[in-house]
């Protein structure tokens, strides 16, 4: 029901989609200079603005009124026909625009299409089944003639023994107007199709499909795999769907052209043509006037766009990504709409035109980088990557006005050129991969620097405390792997710092600050495997951190508890940091945490300080997620049985290379408790093995449980974990994507 719910919503969107179509002035002057009469759209106008009155309150009664469902299944149609003859009027003036004709001005009933229209809502059965994969069996010098058989349409008979086709059936998902498909019998009136794609898709698999011209979008659910698609649907019946918006290819390799008919799908919005063998696109692709996101990656055939493209008015995204492009149109700078053209790994790309604006997103291209200096559209690029080059293909970087850079693997290069200071607008600059890099450039770096990202630089030197104190806009700063020779670091050296990342720094010994009591403005402190680090400064104030990592530190032996501030939300340390402190400040300390939601416990055999925290209930309420790791001495996590029970808000528990614990607290687990992982600790997994082990039953209750997990942590910080690919449930994801097509038109 909640999927329909978000179905039937887009009513509403498509209802204030018709009424800004109707009042702009473009639709209203086309109108005009055709001598039509405008108070009809004033009419729809009013109608509309009461339909989209009463819409909230009937997408509400569908649930229990049967009748206002069957209204609003009618309504949805309606609006769909409406939108689609708006669009072609819109399109017809698009056209004009273009091509700069005439029009041959018709009665208003035949632009209009006046008609009365009755419709009979059908009830349809659609069959269910399970969806198996197919077996496709041959020798690998026989793929050329089979794929020829299995795409061929010409003997409608051709009985093929290696290849099994199973699963028929189709899977309705958001309401009428959306369908997984898996071909069989289809009825009705059907607005979006997605599928998986075999290996083959032959023309009898969308037989149930093709009477469906009011189809809006083909979208295969292709992730990894390489089809083919019989000639028939590409180039026979995709093209007669005129009232397709979204159009998908995607994977299919036998693609090398499109069809002339490909301009009767003047309504398309979003075409996607990645990873096909197109080799070039025709001048009638170029008519698709409504067309705003067209995808080309991977199109390893394809050399060259014609000028043509300039007609694409809307065009707002481009991607060429790793095509065989040489150059761009002189006239791809018209596109004033265009908002990102993505160029990345086209190691063809030789120029582009003057006057491209600031939408280019450049990166491995390294024909065009060794020819920078010839070309005037270096002004225009907001961003850079340099890899692999010499000394002189840095030259030219004062001719760039570009906001991000990142130089990379560089074998040879000793020194960033002075061109670098001609960069005035420079604001994040990342130097990755050169091992005889040894200095900055003698006046430094710009000052307009807002992040520096310095990783596998060994021999690079670090700027020097005294210079830092210039770059008052410098926010991030990372040193991974990097300046061996320093060995301190002051917090203080960056006025405006937030976020600062150390990591296997060999030699660094000591972080400090420049003297007195410091306020900083950290948000975030980062510091890992620094294994000479041995001190942190204890006169500081951190009012803003938020997050506070310090992690394979094995000589930094206290921390001050000024770096556990009440504003702390993501706290990750070995406690045999705070092995010195007494237990009441302890207490105090922990207590004052009301902010902390993520909390990780590194005991590396100091069991002191995590058993006071457990017996003593000090962790804070506030806690959502707990990991508790390497603590060996732990046997028994009862300890006086209450210490996570009063944890009220913690969803998730990790436990992970603890090899002596035995057991949990069973009994007395939070509630709220929704995902318990185990990883590294043999008898807790012998305990709760799933539904072998003798406890597995005390445990069951949680939502997931996870035993020997690989990827312990969350895979990028946003709640999403690593999992099989094969156990996703494809009617959810059609359920997310089609309300995000819809979005488009």
């Amino acid at each position: 029901m909640a999927l329909a719910l978000v179905g039937e919503a887009l009513i509403s969107a498509s209802v204030e989609i018709l009424l800004d179509r109707i009042t702009s002035k473009e639709f209203r002057d086309f109108f005009v200079k055709r001598k039509l009469n405008v108070s009809l759209l004033d009419e729809l106008k009013i109608k509309l603005i009461a339909l989209d009155v009463v819409l909230n309150d009937a997408e509400e009664k569908q649930i229990t009124n049967s009748q206002v469902k069957a209204w609003l299944d009618e309504l949805k149609d309606a609006v769909y026909d409406a939108e689609d003859l708006l669009d072609e009027i819109n399109t017809e003036s698009l056209r004009c625009k273009v091509e700069g004709e005439s029009q041959t001005v018709t009665t208003q009933k035949d632009i209009l299409r006046l008609t009365s229209v009755s419709r009979k809502v059908t009830p349809r059965t659609v069959p269910d089944s399970l969806v198996e994969p197919d077996d496709v069996v041959a020798r690998e010098d026989d793929k050329e003639k089979l794929v020829s058989m299995l795409l061929s349409d010409e003997d409608e008979n051709n009985n093929i023994q290696v290849l099994t086709i199973r699963g028929m059936g189709a899977r309705f998902v958001s309401g009428k107007s959306s369908a997984y498909f898996e071909s069989g019998e289809i009825q009705g009136t059907l607005r979006h199709v997605a599928f998986l794609p075999k290996m083959f898709d032959i023309s009898k698999r969308f037989k149930s499909l093709y009477e469906l011209n009011c189809l809006r979008t083909f979208l295969p659910l292709n992730f990894f795999s390489t089809n083919y698609l019989s000639k028939r649907v590409s180039h026979d019946w995709l093209p007669k769907l005129r009232h397709l918006r979204t159009l998908s290819l995607f994977a299919y390799e036998n693609i090398t052209k499109l069809p002339e008919s490909i301009c009767n799908l003047v309504l398309l919005r979003y075409l996607d043509l990645s990873r096909t063998s197109i080799e070039r696109l025709s001048n009638e692709t170029f008519k698709l006037y409504n067309l705003q996101t067209l995808k080309l990656s991977r199109c390893r055939y394809l050399t060259e766009l014609p000028e043509s493209i300039c007609s694409l008015m809307l065009l707002r995204y481009v991607d060429l990504s790793n095509t065989s492009i040489e150059r761009l149109p002189k006239e791809t700078f018209r596109l004033y709409n265009l908002e990102t053209l993505k160029l990345s790994n086209c190691k063809s790309l030789v120029e582009l035109p003057e006057q491209m604006g600031n939408m280019v997103e450049i990166s491995k291209c390294n024909q065009l980088q060794a020819k920078s200096s010839d070309l005037h559209w270096n002004t225009s690029i907001e961003s850079v990557f340099i890899d692999k080059g010499g000394e002189g293909s840095l030259s030219f970087l004062d001719s760039f006005s570009c906001t991000n850079l990142v130089i990379a693997n560089y074998d040879n290069l000793s020194s960033l050129p002075r061109t670098i200071l001609g960069l005035n607008c420079l604001q994040e600059l990342n130097l990755h991969s050169m091992p005889t890099l040894i200095s900055f450039p003698a006046d430094g770096l710009p000052v307009s620097l807002k992040s520096l990202r310095i990783t596998d630089c060994e021999e690079l030197e670090f700027l020097s405390p005294e210079s830092c104190r210039k770059y008052t806009s410098l926010a991030r700063l990372s040193i991974s792997r990097s300046c061996h020779s320093l060995s301190s670091f002051p917090l203080d050296c960056f006025p405006s710092l937030e976020w600062l990342y150390i990591n296997d720094c060999d030699n660094i010994e000591a972080i400090t600050t420049q003297g007195g009591t410091t306020s900083l403005k950290l948000v975030s402190l980062h510091v890992y495997d620094c294994e000479k680090l041995e001190s942190f400064p204890e006169y500081v104030d951190l009012p803003a951190l938020q997050c506070l990592y310090l992690l394979g530190l094995p000589k930094l032996a206290s921390l001050s508890p000024r770096y556990l501030p009440s504003s702390l939300e993501s706290l990750d340390l070995n406690v045999g940091m705070l092995s010195c402190m007494p237990k009441h400040e302890l207490r105090f300390l922990f207590q004052r945490l009301t902010s902390l939601s993520r909390l990780t416990i590194n005991g590396f055999g100091n069991g002191d300080v995590f058993n006071t925290l457990l017996k003593e209930s000090l962790l804070p309420t506030s806690l959502l997620s707990l990991e508790i790791s390497m603590c060996d001495g732990l046997t028994c996590l009862c300890l006086e049985g209450k210490w996570l029970q009063h944890l009220s808000s913690l969803t998730q528990l990790r436990i992970k290379n603890c090899e002596r614990l035995e057991s949990l607290p069973e009994d007395q687990l939070p509630s709220s408790l929704e995902v318990l992982k185990i990883y590294k600790c043999p008898l807790l997994e012998a305990r709760y093995e799933d539904q072998k082990g003798r406890h597995w039953s005390k445990i069951a209750h949680i939502s997931t449980v996870a035993e020997g997990v690989g990827t312990f942590a969350d895979c990028d910080g946003s709640g999403f974990f690593i999992c099989d690919i094969s156990c996703i449930h494809f009617n959810h994801v059609v359920a997310f994507i089609f309300p995000l097509l819809e979005g488009f038109y």
